[in-house]
């Protein structure tokens, strides 16, 4: 893979590469102390010392399924431009690239070593490639922890992770929700083809059962002025004895500047 751009954070480094068939991927290396897995106890993942400790606690390593994305959120630097879902293989070298950076550093003595698919892309738009980079990811890196996160397309997907969950301890799925009204919903993420709210409690259920799943199912929510966030409605249909309810703040961009758009949350990620 061709370093195209890559930027510095206080705790890592996010990349623009381009790979050997010439798709442009973002992919982003980073770590944080170990005590932060521990978000739900503390009901915060902010950190409580200025350090960030490094790769052998927390390391994390993000990476894309397409370049650019079809889905088309209305808070997503991405936008809806799309050029290409990547394949497997092309998933498997992002992560290959960041262990490759940082040969000092062992993923199987990381506290948690952990592979998000999380960038540019909706993983159950690419399941099958997704599915087959899980398994390439899961044979080299026996602890890797698999995260997915996913706006619930209505898909075979969701039905093919439930099961790769059986196999594989440390399957992590989330949801992007933002808005306790599926009508804010289906504004901020125009992809008409999406589980609501009642399937994704459901899917959640299901997921919780199986005895691999140890985490609750993430739901992530970007709150934005205006918007409804209604402890009433997370309780009617986000029990929680299934989901964990994330707050994360608005990364303000070109996209949500053209859309008018402003998180209710002043902390910000880490610049």
């Amino acid at each position: 893979m061709k370093v195209k751009k890559v930027k510095q954070f206080g705790n890592g480094y996010v990349y623009a590469l381009l790979t050997s068939s010439g798709k442009m991927v973002e992919t982003t290396d980073t770590y944080l102390p170990y005590y932060t897995i521990n978000a739900v106890g503390r009901r915060s993942n902010a950190l409580i010392f200025p350090e960030f400790a490094s790769r052998k606690d927390r390391w994390m390593i993000g990476i894309s399924v397409s370049s650019g994305c079809p889905v088309g959120c209305k808070f997503c630097a991405t936008g809806s431009k799309f050029f290409g879902h990547l394949s497997a293989e092309e998933m498997f070298e992002q992560v290959e690239f960041i262990v490759g950076k940082n040969k000092d550093f062992d993923p199987e003595k990381s506290k948690e070593f952990k592979v998000l698919f999380t960038r540019m892309g909706e993983p159950a738009l690419n399941y099958p490639e997704v599915s087959q980079a899980i398994e390439m990811i899961k044979e080299k890196y026996p602890n890797a922890v698999i995260g997915l996160s996913t706006i619930g397309v209505d898909n075979p997907a969701l039905e093919g992770w439930l099961e790769i969950s059986k196999k594989y301890t440390d399957i992590q799925m989330q949801f992007s929700v933002h808005t306790t009204s599926e009508e804010e919903r289906n504004e901020l993420i125009p992809f008409k083809k999406k589980m609501n709210y009642e399937q994704i409690r459901d899917y959640a259920e299901r997921w919780m059962k199986v005895p691999n799943n140890k985490r609750k199912v993430a739901l992530n929510f970007t709150i934005l002025e205006g918007n409804e966030f209604s402890m009433e409605k997370l309780e009617e249909y986000f029990p929680k004895e299934y989901f964990f309810i994330k707050l994360s703040p608005l990364n303000e961009n070109k996209i949500t500047r053209k859309n008018n758009l402003k998180g209710v949350i002043e902390e910000q990620n880490l610049k």
